[in-house]
């Protein structure tokens, strides 16, 4: 279900080639410790990744945004939980058919993004990255922004979820994101784009 990066130049599926940014929070160094260098992490500071638990209740509001969320399992393989829009995205008829999908089949390189994307988000960070996600069997490129999320239902065996907020993008998009990768990957290289 899950596919490989799909920038066309990409060689390898680092997730250091994706957008790896702060949880939004602000910066908490005051003028003083910036001007000493301090190394104190800004994000992290005073900041509980494990807090961030979510309810199946609580997820009901979020059937009111038009972008597709969902909120998938990468330890169980399975999704957990998607709002309508993230429904058609999924090509599924409701939220249990959804469910009930094997997501077992995930290539060695996806698993090795996924499992960076864990590293992030312990310390706290958000990753944004572009997918193609095929569900059904027929492509849909999204970029994604994935936070980690735990379930208060999961009692003591609590783990990081990927929260998925996805935008479909149209052919367009593609062309214009693979063309600007191609050019920033052989300008980066010293030569010139055709």
């Amino acid at each position: 279900m899950f596919a490989e990066h799909t920038k066309t130049c990409q060689e390898d599926s680092d997730v250091g080639d994706a957008f790896i940014k702060e949880e939004g929070r602000p910066n908490l160094l005051n003028d003083s410790e910036k001007d000493e260098g301090s190394t104190r992490n800004p994000v992290t500071q005073d900041y509980d990744p494990n807090q961030r638990v979510v309810s199946y209740e609580q997820l009901s509001i979020l059937n009111l945004v038009v972008h597709p969320i969902w909120i998938f399992d990468y330890v169980e393989r399975r999704m957990r939980w998607a709002n309508h829009a993230a429904i058609e995205v999924w090509n599924a008829s409701n939220l249990e058919e959804l469910q009930t999908r094997s997501f077992q089949e995930i290539s060695n390189a996806a698993a090795h993004r996924m499992d960076r994307y864990i590293e992030q988000f312990e310390i706290g960070l958000n990753v944004s990255d572009q997918w193609t996600l095929y569900p059904t069997g027929a492509a849909t490129t999204c970029h994604i922004n994935l936070s980690g999320s735990k379930f208060a239902e999961d009692g003591d065996n609590k783990h990081f979820c990927y929260l998925c907020e996805g935008v479909p993008l149209m052919k367009e998009e593609l062309i214009e994101a693979n063309s600007r990768s191609r050019n920033a990957t052989t300008s980066s290289r010293g030569g010139s784009a055709v």
